[in-house]
């Protein structure tokens, strides 16, 4: 049995995310293919070019949405 004052967590607790939370992610689903094609073709070109590897174009954005999208999922387990 549960102790009280104590919060039961298991496959059935959901986490509220919110508007913000849901654009955020669905960008980050939408942006993260794109980036992965597009830095392919880069790749690819510098490649039979016999240039030096090109770095990520959206790795910046990228990694700060994500960031952006675990504190509001954070804030949301902790808030919710």
């Amino acid at each position: 049995q549960a102790r009280p004052n104590t919060q039961r967590v298991g496959p059935d607790q959901s986490i509220k995310v919110g508007p913000n939370g849901v654009v955020i992610l669905m960008a980050l689903g939408t942006v993260a293919p794109v980036q992965a094609w597009v830095g392919w073709m880069r790749v690819e070109r510098a490649i039979r070019a016999g240039r030096p590897l090109p770095a990520p174009a959206l790795a910046g954005p990228i990694g700060a949405g994500t960031l952006i999208a675990g504190v509001l999922l954070l804030i949301g387990l902790v808030l919710g």
